[in-house]
């Protein structure tokens, strides 16, 4: 049998840079999310797969359905093509089925309506009315929510435009968190500020190149030392924009939402009745009234707080 074109194209780029495979590597000629493959595997014949129902799928041929899109051993030992190079070939295609579901589960991370926030004097009408008193520990919420919310406009001017840049890995990377939600309803006179969300690589030894295509991101958030809140791996995003991300650390209705809207800068969403804000409350301010259902905290990348040196990843820009 013929072997499909990417298969060639994936080897002899890595052959050349004398690297191993990484899940981008599939992205040029792989195909629309959720339909067929379109490149042949087999003699060139165009028939379909056999099935209807819930089993039918639309794949181009029945060496390229990947309907059942992972294999035993017993059934590795039967796939069609018996070349020298059948177990390399069988293993890309097995990293290629992978890339395609996780970037279809990234499509459907993509929300119908995602979370638009107001324009930031929209928002600082709103804290205003609260009629907290100004200090300087709120003026510097303020400013780092101006600086991010400024970011985001600028974000989203440019989807306008179809430009979502490459975000940088996030691996090993702190973002100081900001907030005047929090400060108004958190605050003490013995609070130092020091909230942040920290980010590291997932099943990573510190002796090895880092792939941000085919690493997870785990960490945790940490707004004082009774408010800890650690989240499950997730796969970071490719770029910029709108894309909401469940930070996983209990019922799925309470989980922190994130939305990385550049490098330097992320806007982060907590329900309210979450234990890392609601026992913050409790403890700080247990007479407050007219508590928000969210607190909106804006995260900027702490540049001194580097654990990784940039020759730890394998990054396109």
């Amino acid at each position: 049998m013929e072997l499909p074109d990417w298969y060639y194209r994936v080897s002899v780029t890595c052959d050349l840079e004398d690297r191993e495979v990484r899940g981008s590597d599939f992205d040029e000629d792989i195909s629309e999310l959720g339909e067929g493959e379109g490149d042949s595997e087999g003699s060139g014949s165009d028939a379909a797969c056999e099935g209807d129902g819930e089993d039918g799928c639309e794949c181009g041929s029945e060496d390229e359905c990947e309907c059942d899109s992972w294999e035993d051993d017993d059934e590795e030992s039967e796939l069609s093509y018996t070349g020298s190079d059948a177990y390399n070939y069988y293993d890309l295609k097995r990293q290629r089925i992978a890339r395609k579901i996780r970037l279809l589960d990234e499509e459907e991370q993509v929300p119908e309506n995602p979370i638009v926030y107001p324009a930031y004097e929209a928002i600082l009408k709103a804290q205003n009315e609260r009629g907290c008193p100004e200090n300087e520990d709120r003026a510097e919420e303020a400013r780092g929510e101006q600086e991010v919310y400024a970011a985001y406009e600028a974000m989203l001017e440019a989807q306008e435009r179809g430009d979502c840049p490459k975000l940088k890995p996030i691996f090993n990377q702190m973002f100081t968190l900001y907030s005047v939600d929090f400060h108004d309803y958190c605050s003490h006179e013995w609070f130092f500020r020091t909230p942040y969300v920290e980010f590291s690589a997932l099943c990573w030894d510190p002796d090895d190149v880092i792939d941000p295509e085919e690493t997870m991101a785990y960490g945790h958030i940490y707004l004082d030392s009774d408010s800890v809140s650690e989240f499950a791996a997730f796969w970071p995003p490719r770029r910029a924009g709108q894309l909401m991300i469940p930070l996983s650390n209990g019922p799925e209705e309470c989980n922190p939402i994130i939305q990385f809207i550049s490098d330097e800068y992320l806007i982060m969403t907590v329900r309210t009745d979450l234990d890392i804000v609601a026992n913050r409350i409790r403890i700080r301010n247990p007479e407050a009234t007219n508590i928000p259902d969210v607190f909106h905290f804006v995260g900027i990348r702490d540049g001194q707080y580097d654990k990784c040196d940039s020759d730890a990843y394998e990054f396109d820009s």
